[in-house]
């Protein structure tokens, strides 16, 4: 019984997860959202990995008209945003790493 509670509170939790970032980019828009992790404890990857594949469910895009996470948005929010706040030319520090 216990594990079934735990089952269903695992899963409503994660909905709320969901619709939150339905929220996020219904309400602030992409280019006001930034990423924020525990990098200093673990690397980041797997998160960073699962965010890239994630797309909103499409019951959340039309009932509610939460805007897809589109791979413009996720580059943004994955670190586009930050630079642009820093004033950071992305392409031009792209150029210069790849010399």
């Amino acid at each position: 019984m216990i594990d079934e509670h735990l089952a269903r509170l695992t899963i409503r939790v994660a909905h709320v997860k969901i619709e939150n970032m339905g929220k996020l980019m219904f309400w602030g828009g992409e280019d006001k959202i930034l990423y924020g992790g525990e990098t200093p404890i673990w690397h980041p990857r797997w998160a960073l990995d699962a965010f890239w594949k994630f797309e909103l469910p499409e019951d959340l895009v039309t009932g509610y008209g939460y805007p897809q996470l589109t791979t413009q948005a996720k580059k943004k929010i994955l670190g586009g945003n930050l630079a642009r706040l820093m004033g950071m030319d992305v392409e031009k520090k792209v150029q210069e790493l790849q010399r």
